[in-house]
C-alpha cells in the first residue's frame, strides 16, 4: 500500500473525504461519494513480502468471541514495532499510511468513571499571587459572577492586557501582561503538525526567528509543571497538534500547541458535541477538545488555556487484552471501503467516551486520524474491546 513521507504539511483536507456527518459507520453515504474512485495501492515501497507476518516473541495473540484478533498489553509493549509493521502490511486499498506511526502502550487499561476535579476555584488566591505581579495587583479587578460558567473568580486588567481566569473543574486561562496586543494579531490558518508519541522537530518562523516546535512544547510543559504545583493538580498533559497560522502581511507565524490530559498513561480524547444553528446539540458530530498554548514569539506564550483537570472516580472493568492495532485499522477500512481515499496521519490508543454526562465512563479506543485541522477533524475510533466502529467528519458541520 502507499506510504507517505513522515513530514506532512496538511494545508486543508484529505483529497477525497466522506461527506457524511460523524456517526457510526455503515450508515447511508451520499450518492456522489459512492462513485469515488480508489487508486491502486503499491505495497512495494514498504515491504517486499506482504504475505509474511512480522516475527514476534511471546506474541500474546488471541481471537475474541467476535473473531477479532487480540493481544495482551504486555505483549503489545514488547512487540510494538512488529504490530505497527502489520498495519503497513494490511490490504487496505482505501488507506495511504504516513511513515513513522507510533503510539503509547499503557501498563494497564480499563473502563473508568471520571470527573473533573472539585474545589479548583479555591486555589484562585494562590494562582493570582503567582501570576499577577504585586506592583500591579488591584483587588477591584477580581470578578466573581454566579452566572459565569464554569464558576470561579477571575482577574482581568484590560489596561495592561493581563488575565488570570479560574473555574470549577480545573478550568484555567492565563494571559501575561501585554497579551492583549498579541490576541489582536490578524492571522489565517496555514497548516498543522500531528504530534503522536514523540514531538516533531520541525521549525517555524516566529517574530523573525526560526524556532523548533519541540522547544515550544518544552516551554509549555515547564509552565504546566509550575501550574500543577501551585494548583495542586495531579493531571499529566501531553502534546497533540501544533497549529500554524500565518500572520497577515508578514512572513511570521503564530503557533497554537494543543495538548491533552492523560489517564493512567494514555491520552484522553474528550469528545464535545457541536450545536445546530438553533442551539440544539447535534448527536452525530463531535469535536476533539484540548487545552492549548499560543505563541507569536519563541520567548514566551500570550495565551495558556486548560479546559479542565480530570480524576478517576471509579474503576469499572480491567482489561488485560485489547484488539490489535492492525485489526482495528482493518475494521475501519472495511467499513469505509469504496467510498473515498484517505491519508492516515496517525494511529493511537486513547481513552474516550460516547456520552457527555458529567460523571462519564471512558474506555480505550484505537483512533485513526485522517485530518486534524482544529474544529474540522476527520477520524475513526474503534472500541479496543468490542470492535465497534465510529466515524466522525467535522468538515461537514
Amino acid at each position: 500500500m502507499k506510504i507517505r513521507n513522515k513530514r506532512l504539511l496538511i494545508l486543508s483536507a484529505i483529497s477525497a473525504m466522506l461527506l457524511s456527518s460523524g456517526c457510526e459507520v455503515g450508515v447511508d453515504v451520499p450518492d456522489e461519494l459512492k462513485d469515488s474512485s480508489s487508486s491502486a495501492v503499491d505495497s512495494s515501497s514498504y515491504a517486499d513480502s506482504s504475505s509474511q507476518t512480522p516475527d514476534v516473541q511471546d506474541s500474546g495473540i488471541g481471537i475474541d468471541e467476535n473473531e477479532h484478533e487480540t493481544i495482551t498489553l504486555s505483549s503489545l509493549s514488547q512487540n510494538k514495532q512488529a504490530e505497527i509493521d502489520k498495519i503497513y502490511l494490511l490490504d487496505c486499498d482505501n488507506f495511504t499510511f504516513t511513515e513513522g506511526i507510533d503510539f503509547i502502550v499503557p501498563q494497564k487499561a480499563g473502563k473508568y468513571y471520571i470527573k473533573k476535579i472539585e474545589g479548583f476555584h479555591t486555589h484562585a488566591d494562590k494562582l493570582f499571587e503567582k501570576y499577577i505581579p504585586e506592583d500591579v495587583f488591584d483587588e477591584s479587578k477580581i470578578v466573581l459572577d454566579e452566572k459565569y460558567v464554569p464558576y470561579g473568580p477571575f482577574y482581568l486588567d484590560e489596561s495592561i492586557g493581563l488575565r488570570v481566569d479560574t473555574g470549577e473543574g480545573g478550568y484555567f486561562i492565563y494571559e501575561p501582561i501585554g497579551s492583549d496586543k498579541a490576541s489582536k494579531t490578524q492571522t489565517e490558518y496555514s497548516e498543522y503538525y500531528y504530534i503522536g508519541a514523540s514531538v516533531v522537530d520541525d521549525t517555524v518562523l516566529l517574530d523573525g526567528k526560526e524556532v523548533k516546535i519541540s522547544e515550544l512544547w518544552d516551554k509549555t510543559d515547564a509552565f504546566i509543571g509550575e501550574f500543577k504545583e501551585c494548583a495542586e493538580c495531579s493531571n499529566n498533559f501531553i502534546p497533540f497538534v501544533a497549529v500554524v497560522d500565518k500572520v497577515s502581511g508578514s512572513k511570521n507565524n503564530m503557533v497554537s500547541l494543543a495538548f491533552r490530559s492523560t489517564v493512567n498513561g494514555l491520552p484522553y480524547n474528550s469528545l464535545r458535541q457541536r450545536y445546530t444553528i438553533d442551539g440544539e446539540p447535534n448527536p452525530d458530530i463531535a469535536k476533539l477538545n484540548a487545552g492549548h498554548c499560543e505563541y507569536l514569539s519563541g520567548d514566551g506564550f500570550f495565551n495558556f488555556t486548560i479546559e479542565g483537570c480530570l480524576e478517576v472516580s471509579e474503576m469499572v472493568a480491567d482489561y488485560d487484552s485489547i484488539i490489535t492495532p492492525s485489526c482495528a485499522v482493518k475494521l475501519l477500512s472495511d467499513k469505509l471501503s469504496g467510498y473515498a481515499q484517505y491519508d492516515v496521519l496517525g494511529v493511537e490508543l486513547a481513552y474516550s467516551q460516547l456520552d457527555s454526562e458529567n460523571n462519564r465512563s471512558i474506555e480505550p479506543f484505537w483512533f485513526v486520524y485522517f485530518d486534524l485541522e482544529p474544529q474540522r477533524e476527520i477520524f475513526g475510533m474503534i472500541h479496543a474491546i468490542t470492535g465497534e466502529v465510529v466515524f466522525v467528519n467535522n468538515k461537514t458541520a
